[in-house]
């Protein structure tokens, strides 16, 4: 549970201020609903998907985790610097 709650802590932490970063700020408010609807929303459904591919094989639940996070992060990159740009 701590780990769950450290990792928690530090998804709320860096959403806010990527959203605040990459949103101007008359739209903030309507971004973070929509922000928080769609992870709420991924959240339940990446739940049910590791479920079955743990009960499968754990090293799958593994590798879609992995590839995941790698996609999220290379999806960010890019966006932060398609606004630099």
């Amino acid at each position: 549970i701590a780990l769950w709650a450290a990792a928690l802590g530090g998804l709320e932490s860096i959403a806010k201020a990527a959203v605040a970063t990459l949103v101007p700020k008359v739209e903030r408010g309507a971004a973070y609903g929509r922000f928080y609807a769609v992870l709420g929303i991924a959240w339940w459904l990446g739940s049910m998907v590791l479920g079955v591919a743990y009960d499968v094989a754990p090293w799958i639940a593994g590798v879609i985790s992995a590839g995941l996070a790698l996609a999220a992060a290379i999806v960010l990159l890019q966006v932060g610097r398609a606004r630099e740009g």
